[in-house]
């Protein structure tokens, strides 16, 4: 949520509440997790070489996921899904739940 804020154009415009989906999928399901960046893989806005790692998998419809780290918060990471991988369909959805935004988080307000 923090990525998807901090790299909106303006927050004042952002919803108040985000429709989240919990999902599952069958533990043989590989998340690989990534050797080396390019440098400036955390500049915004991302770089050809860095969103060409991503793009390059994607298109193995054998790859499933990519652990890639936060460029918010140094020690947490995003997973990256590929939905051509050739059993994605398996992934299901079991819940959404609305996600309600801290106001302070579009103010700035502490």
């Amino acid at each position: 949520m923090l990525e998807y804020y901090v790299h909106s154009e303006n927050s004042a415009y952002l919803p108040k509440e985000i429709l989240v989906a919990r999902i599952e999928f069958p533990d043989e399901f590989e998340i690989m997790g990534i050797g080396s960046l390019p440098d400036d893989w955390n500049k915004y806005p991302y770089s050809a070489s860095t969103t060409k790692i991503f793009t390059v998998l994607a298109k193995d419809r054998n790859f499933f996921g990519l652990k890639v780290p936060s460029t918010i918060v140094p020690f947490e990471y995003n997973i990256l899904l590929n939905p051509l991988f050739k059993y994605f369909g398996s992934v299901e959805i079991v819940d959404f739940f609305d996600l309600i935004i801290d106001e302070k988080l579009k103010s700035g307000k502490q």
